[in-house]
């Protein structure tokens, strides 16, 4: 009946495989989780290799780093059955009906369906991760009603369900390198091809934080996929496109690359703070894809 799909990449995976087994051993379904470790680090790999111990938990090893689409792709042809639920591996389980929920809609037939995700509303949470938790919080983490609204814009690949016939004819893209718009792309996919995106109140939570530096260098990498992405013809509608082009159309690249000239101590101070504003942050990569996506091309 359903694969869980479980792509691993330094991270320790046993709390989420743990819950997720307790929750299978509660029904009476056909199902199997499939770990898949992206050549994390040896400590990872030899902590998550223990889960292998579960029933019914499968544990793979990569040989190399594949990439956050490619080893998507290789968790689908590992899959036995005709269902897969993509989970990312720092989520939280919140809900003991979190599978009965996924079950249910197989059951209803419908094709892809996204149960969300959340961020703790602790405020105690790490000031150096600050940056990272407003980001996800006010971003990432919708109303079921706004998800419906824009159940492609909003779509998330951390926690879903899909046919596995589905996810075969329309994969990952593997050209995507590195960190960012995998999922946004697959949307795109979805949406073109007429398939819709039924979204539920099912989520996870999203465990992994990391400080204001490497959430800031992960931004970049982002912005960097999406320009390449732009390069390739591919155009996914978010702020950050429709923004830099009125900003191109309207002769502002460079005003606005001076503003942030001028303001870049005191933004990267406020995103390194303990408040950090989203709209400095917005600033960071709107001066970023104006920088790399319309700089003069080398002769």
């Amino acid at each position: 009946m359903l694969s869980i799909a479980i792509p691993v990449y330094n991270y320790y995976i046993d709390p989420l495989v743990s819950s997720l087994v307790r929750l299978v051993a509660q029904l009476d379904e056909q199902i199997e989780i499939i770990v898949m470790d992206d050549d994390s680090e040896h400590q990872y790999q030899l902590a998550n290799r223990l889960t292998d111990a579960y029933e019914p938990v499968r544990y793979i090893d990569s040989v190399s780093n594949l990439g956050r689409a490619a080893i998507r792709n290789r968790l689908v042809e590992y899959a036995q059955y005709d269902w897969l639920l993509f989970l990312d591996c720092d989520s939280g389980i919140v809900s003991d009906n979190f599978l009965q929920a996924y079950i249910k809609q197989i059951n209803s037939s419908s094709t892809i369906i996204a149960g969300g995700r959340i961020y703790s509303s602790d405020d105690r949470i790490d000031p150096k991760l600050k940056l990272h938790w407003t980001y996800g919080h006010k971003k990432e983490s919708r109303a079921l009603s706004v998800r419906s609204k824009y159940p492609y814009r909003y779509f998330h690949s951390n926690n879903f369900l899909i046919k596995k016939e589905l996810i075969v004819q329309y994969p990952f893209d593997e050209r995507i390198g590195g960190y960012g718009y995998e999922d946004l792309v697959l949307a795109k996919t979805f949406q073109k091809n007429n398939l819709s995106i039924q979204h539920i109140d099912n989520p996870v939570c999203h465990l992994e934080l990391h400080d204001a530096e490497e959430f800031l260098e992960k931004t970049s990498s982002a912005v960097q996929n999406l320009i390449n992405l732009n390069n390739r013809g591919i155009y996914l509608d978010t702020s950050l496109e429709n923004c830099s082009s009125l900003v191109q159309k309207l002769g502002l690249r460079k005003v606005i690359q001076k503003i942030y000239s001028w303001r870049k101590d005191d933004i990267l101070a406020n995103l390194r703070s303990t408040d950090p504003k989203l709209y400095n942050l917005d600033l960071y990569k709107l001066n970023h894809y104006l920088s790399r996506s319309f700089a003069p091309k080398k002769v």
